[in-house]
């Protein structure tokens, strides 16, 4: 509670705050506690560390009111193998240039947020993160999953008001949720993405409510592949296609509405039925909806 680490430019270090469950080798009078309960809150982290916050196969925990200043250069946020743990009020620089490739025999998928190893019931709130200049945010940029489910699958994982500002001269998606097999995203607001949230994995069923996507160059919201999506009152301004989602069995968009779109507002294709799309407004006038096969 309430530390401080920092890391000289030039190193690669590995963590500035850990707490990992490890291995029980004593008795517990306690009870059925498995020892792997953890809080972190209060911590500033700066330079070059791999991960800023990291929390490593923990049963019961929090990470909270935490700040990276910059200079994280694969994660500032990470859970690996974890269930039952709540991220809460992180504020965060993300400056990790292209060039930086600390670490790389690890072959790391860089993003502001990664999650490894399989997840269980962890929430992610109250976050919000602004890009350097000059800034790559890496493979997933806010959010990564990745690794194998060797502890838990990558399900009940939610994301509440998550806010980031992307470096528009280098375009990475945002939010990523890939892998992750039932995520459910609400009131998070991203800009300058390449898409601001996208899912591009079979298993997956995404839930959208209640975000906003702002100046994206390609999509507000991409799904290809997911088995189910859903996008519920949320807001698309400036993309080149609102809403783009295929080879899914569930379609649900509604209630959303629509800004400075150059394509099409929804593109759906390759779609098993049913589709429910519904009281969906372009407010300049554009009103495009494409169905294929």
């Amino acid at each position: 509670l309430n530390n401080e680490a920092y890391c000289m430019a030039g190193q690669d270090a590995r963590i500035a705050f850990h707490c990992e469950g490890l291995q029980i080798l004593h008795p517990q009078p306690s009870g059925p506690n498995d020892d792997k309960d953890f809080i972190m809150s209060g911590n500033y982290a700066g330079g070059a560390f791999r991960r800023h916050f990291a929390f490593e196969s923990i049963s019961r925990g929090i990470i909270s009111d935490c700040v990276s200043l910059g200079g994280a250069t694969w994660w500032v946020i990470q859970t690996s193998g974890c269930k039952n743990v709540i991220v809460d009020s992180v504020i965060a620089k993300w400056d990790r240039k292209t060039t930086d490739q600390s670490g790389k025999a690890w072959s790391p998928d860089r993003a502001l947020i990664g999650i490894v190893n399989g997840t269980d019931d962890v929430q992610f709130s109250n976050i919000t993160a602004r890009w350097a200049t000059g800034a790559d945010g890496g493979d997933g940029s806010i959010v990564r999953a990745s690794g194998s489910n060797v502890t838990y699958d990558f399900g009940r994982c939610r994301f509440d008001n998550i806010r980031a500002i992307m470096n528009p001269d280098i375009r990475r998606t945002g939010m990523d949720l890939s892998i992750l097999v039932k995520p459910y995203v609400s009131n998070s607001r991203v800009e300058n993405a390449l898409h601001s949230f996208a899912s591009f994995d079979s298993g997956s069923d995404v839930t959208y409510e209640r975000c906003a996507s702002v100046n994206s160059s390609a999509n507000g919201f991409r799904s290809e592949g997911a088995s189910k999506i859903r996008v519920k009152n949320s807001l698309i301004d400036g993309a080149n296609g609102g809403i783009t989602a295929g080879a899914a069995t569930y379609a649900d968009v509604q209630e959303n509405t629509f800004r400075n779109i150059t394509g099409q507002e929804i593109d759906l294709f390759m779609l098993d039925s049913p589709i429910i799309v519904k009281n969906n407004v372009a407010e300049d006038g554009g009103g495009l909806l494409r169905i294929r096969g």
